[in-house]
């Protein structure tokens, strides 16, 4: 059976509603923004005022049924990929959906980059669950998020302490891995603190910052945090997350 990969147009597009169906159906509540953000955003991409950036959403489709979604941004001013979130419905994991749309995200993020800068982008970045975790269904789900990312090529940052800001006023931070997966080899690639922090604040300043339910103050006061934690002597790229 094939699987079709559309690019989503805009906030008026049906195949965004059937996104949506999948995205809130499909992931956890506390991984999850509410759906108006990204409506929200797709609306910014559309009117022009979503900054020096490019942004994806593509739908995944399977004997014309959506079966899954993911949404990409590309960063210029570091040449880099971050995928916000992907998202397979669940019957139908297993069977490659996840794959094609992750290939597609790397696919849009080259291009975007080679449009900009003459080159591919030297990394795509994303966040997954901590695996080391009490409640068993979220550690389950944990561990198959973190071993397909590792398959497809991300490898988890060591050495920071990195953590979602609230999606929402009454949650909690979550702690997170960052993880990486560069298009570049060594020594093209090189993971250092400077590299890192300007990837992070290209996260906060382009995704956390909209709509957030944080302050400037509170989002710079989480966002120093991170920076504050990282350990430059420490800092690589690791498939094993049992580093700590």
């Amino acid at each position: 059976m094939v699987i079709e990969i559309a690019q989503i147009e805009g906030s008026g597009d049906s195949k965004f509603r059937d996104a949506i169906r999948v995205y809130s159906k499909n992931l956890e509540s506390y991984l999850r923004e509410p759906p108006r953000v990204l409506r929200n955003t797709l609306i910014r991409v559309e009117n022009g005022s979503y900054g020096d950036q490019k942004y994806h959403m593509f739908l995944a489709k399977k004997e014309d049924e959506p079966v899954g979604m993911v949404t990409v941004n590309y960063f210029p001013n570091v040449n880099v990929g971050f995928m916000g979130y992907i998202v397979v419905a669940k019957k139908y994991r297993g069977q490659g959906i996840g794959t094609a749309l992750y290939r597609t995200s790397c696919s849009a993020i080259n291009s975007d980059a080679n449009a900009r800068v003459g080159k591919q982008a030297d990394a795509l970045v994303y966040e997954t669950d901590k695996v080391k975790v009490q409640d068993t269904k979220k550690m389950e789900e944990g561990v198959k998020r973190l071993h397909f990312f590792k398959a497809m090529g991300g490898y988890i940052v060591s050495g920071v302490d990195y953590y979602q800001p609230p999606l929402r006023k009454k949650d909690p931070p979550s702690g997170l891995y960052l993880m990486v997966h560069p298009f570049l080899k060594p020594p093209l690639f090189d993971l250092n603190s400077g590299w890192l922090i300007a990837v992070i604040r290209a996260i906060f300043q382009n995704v956390y910052r909209v709509d957030s339910p944080l302050t400037e103050d509170e989002t710079e006061a989480f966002l120093g945090k991170i920076i504050a934690s990282i350990q430059p002597a420490s800092l690589r790229l690791v498939k094993d997350d049992d580093f700590a």
